[in-house]
């Protein structure tokens, strides 16, 4: 029998819950955010061992959903969701500028991370919940990641400093802070202001820290009571007899690089000729050759061999989402589907075959 592991914290006096246990099962890590009506999902996985990726493949993907808002698309012809709005694209950067410091700095396994937005009662901004949302999802998982962060929007209203402000709050602000951070330092910086001075700013990121140590300890808290045991890895040594060697040269050559830029007597494209073959001048070609043995690491199940799955209850679950006309989740084995209905209280005329019927506008949803 599975079970549904929350965490209940307040922010400001504002409740979140943080739940896990309930979808993706197959996933990494996989939690629900709620905080008022809002509900938002976040899932994580990571891919194989890559060690022909030189850089950290890092995807974040913020999915806005009108369902969410018992609201229906517009077109009659295509029910299919867009492509991603700017507003949501940029979400999902500040997600990925917030996490991103909080990996090993030599990881190279795909890490995709995924939100989908399930409910919203159109009271406050999502983003700074969908980070806190997605550094849950990380802390349970087995991914190796550093929770100890926390998302905040810090904002002036009517001259005083307020923590996470609702959408009509945020509509009469001096400025805004949006922060990724815990209680010591501040590691995301998203801001918009109106001319204010440098004490209104530096008052902004004071006020920051508390709500940002509350939540990175919940994270902390969470990860101890319901996270999978993180999986072993080791950032590799650094020959630090190399970096003393190469340090003197490269620095004096990426300086050159920049100031040829700047004056327009270096091209872009220039940079192995200026800077990466005056550095690989240093070495001998016996130096630059690795002789690192590869162990193949894939381990295949032999063909046929029996599978067993233990059975597990099947759980549904009426009316789970608020913000909507009707849902319903049902959960069996390793997998879960998520119904949505919205339903509109208008009438949609339909014309086939030359008569036109009048039936009610709906919008039904599945969610796999």
């Amino acid at each position: 029998m599975r079970t549904i592991k929350e965490k209940r914290f307040t922010v400001d006096g504002k409740e979140m819950i943080v739940r896990t246990g309930e979808y993706a099962f197959q996933a990494n890590g996989s939690i629900t955010l709620q905080s008022g009506e809002n509900v938002i999902q976040a899932i994580a996985t990571m891919g194989p061992e890559n060690n022909d990726l030189d850089f950290f493949p890092l995807q974040v993907e913020y999915k806005e959903n009108l369902y969410a808002a018992g609201k229906l698309k517009s077109s009659k012809f295509s029910k299919r969701p867009g492509r991603p709005s700017d507003e949501a694209i940029l979400k999902g950067r500040i997600i990925d500028r917030s996490i991103r410091p909080m990996f090993p700095k030599d990881l190279t396994r795909e890490v995709q991370i995924v939100v989908n937005v399930l409910a919203v009662d159109n009271t406050q901004p999502l983003d700074v919940l969908a980070l806190t949302a997605v550094v849950a999802a990380l802390a349970v998982s087995d991914i190796p990641f550093d929770c100890n962060i926390g998302g905040v929007r810090i904002s002036k209203v009517d001259g005083q400093l307020v923590v996470n402000p609702t959408i009509e709050q945020c509509a009469k602000q001096d400025f805004e802070l949006v922060l990724g951070g815990n209680a010591d330092k501040i590691i995301m910086i998203e801001s918009a202001a109106n001319i204010i001075s440098d004490d209104d700013m530096l008052a902004g990121f004071k006020a920051a820290f508390a709500p940002l140590g509350e939540i990175a300890k919940a994270m902390k808290e969470f990860q101890d009571e319901a996270g999978k045991k993180k999986i072993d890895y080791v950032e590799k040594e650094v020959d630090m007899a190399i970096v003393e060697k190469i340090k003197p040269v490269a620095d004096e050559k990426i300086e050159l690089f920049f100031k040829g830029q700047a004056d327009g007597s270096i091209y872009r494209k220039e940079y192995d000729k200026y800077v990466e073959e005056p550095v690989f001048a240093l070495f001998t070609e016996e130096e630059l050759e690795e002789t690192e043995e590869l162990a193949d690491g894939v381990t295949l199940n032999e063909f046929g061999e029996e599978v067993i799955v233990e059975e597990e209850e099947e759980v549904v679950v009426l009316d789970k989402y608020k913000t909507v006309s009707g849902s319903i989740v049902r959960v069996e084995y390793e997998g879960g589907v998520n119904f949505i209905l919205n339903y509109n209280s208008y009438e949609v005329n339909v014309e086939y075959d030359g008569t036109t019927y009048t039936v009610p506008g709906l919008d039904f949803v599945r969610i796999n």
